[in-house]
């Protein structure tokens, strides 16, 4: 994987009560060298060789929800520096429709007032997924450096 995030779904593995999980990790190409640049073929994939320092060295997470669902979200800055764009991605596994609002906000994290927000409409088709992005536009935050680091993530 090189090191990208991935996630599985366990639905059909799991069974009420209590389960064991466990994970084995590979690195096929994994060396104790630095060397970069060569490539290795395992199975019916080739990949760029890695260092030999396999292991799980990030967060890990098991999360449950429903069939309908908020699969990823990110924000990305603009030139502007009081300008965002927002997206996330949806995810309906029901076997039925689903229609309502996203709203991307963007809230002060000291009074807990809404800055800024848009509502998206969403009509998401049974088994369907869809990212959505809007921009957002906040003029009254307060820009981030070393001296007055505001944060404006929850």
């Amino acid at each position: 994987m090189e090191e990208l995030p991935f996630e599985c779904d366990l639905t059909q593995a799991a069974q009420p009560g209590k389960n064991l999980l466990c994970i084995r990790i590979t690195n096929p190409g994994g060396r104790l060298d630095w060397v970069d640049g060569s490539r290795i073929t395992w199975g019916h994939v080739e990949f760029q060789k890695s260092h030999g320092f396999g292991g799980i060295d990030r967060a890990m997470m098991l999360s449950v929800h429903g069939d309908l669902r908020i699969a990823d979200a990110w924000v990305l800055n603009t030139p502007q520096p009081k300008q965002i764009t927002a997206h996330a991605t949806l995810e309906n596994k029901s076997s039925g429709a689903a229609t309502g609002n996203l709203r991307f906000a963007v809230i002060d994290p000291v009074g807990q007032k809404v800055l800024v927000s848009v509502d998206m409409p969403v009509d998401l088709a049974a088994g369907q997924s869809t990212t959505i992005s809007s921009s957002l536009s906040a003029p009254s935050t307060k820009l981030w450096d070393m001296d007055t680091p505001n944060n404006y993530l929850r």
